[in-house]
């Protein structure tokens, strides 16, 4: 009797994991489609360059916001990875494929970095380019809502003060003649 009852349990239990993962993917497809306009209007207002980052592919463009400081510097902030309009349920993060891999640094760092993605965030990376020496510093990686709200998350980089060579001279001229990227205010 208590075997034919575990049994029947367990196949219950069974029952409702297809269910509640369904649920997961009902209610992210509507977070998503939310957020895709936004994100997709957003989109329309950044400049997309090449990274100016050592070891980077040179034929993909980045979303970036840019910053002017002087005619010398530039603070370009990166869309690296943009989980805005991916699947970010609980219980969808633990399937594979569906959990950004990210490094930051440190474990706690990775740790709060991937439950920011989780939770449909961005993951910005900040570097300071200066356009006269055609060089970089790597500032900090931040995960925020959007590409211009505030960072829920920083983590600063290890050497920020040491600047690195910008071998692309295609990311060079992206970052150093693109405008300032307007004030975004999305309704």
């Amino acid at each position: 009797m208590q075997r034919r009852m575990a049994c029947t349990v367990g196949a219950m239990i069974a029952a409702t994991i297809p269910i509640a993962a369904a649920a997961a993917i009902v209610m992210d497809s509507d977070r998503m489609n939310e957020e895709s306009s936004r994100v997709a209007a957003e989109a329309t207002m950044l400049a997309h360059v090449h990274a100016p980052l050592v070891g980077f592919q040179e034929t993909r463009t980045f979303p970036a916001r840019i910053e002017i400081p002087d005619a010398r510097r530039r603070i370009v902030t990166i869309a690296l990875t943009d989980m805005r309009v991916a699947g970010a349920s609980r219980l969808l993060r633990y399937l594979p494929g569906h959990e950004p891999i990210v490094f930051v640094g440190d474990k706690m760092g990775a740790r709060l970095m991937r439950d920011a993605l989780s939770e449909g965030a961005v993951m910005r990376l900040v570097v300071e380019v200066d356009c006269r020496a055609s060089t970089t510093r790597y500032l900090r990686y931040e995960a925020a809502r959007d590409m211009t709200s505030r960072p829920m998350f920083m983590k600063g980089i290890p050497g920020a003060g040491h600047p690195h060579p910008i071998a692309s001279t295609t990311a060079m001229t992206d970052v150093c003649s693109a405008p300032a990227t307007p004030p975004i205010h999305i309704g």
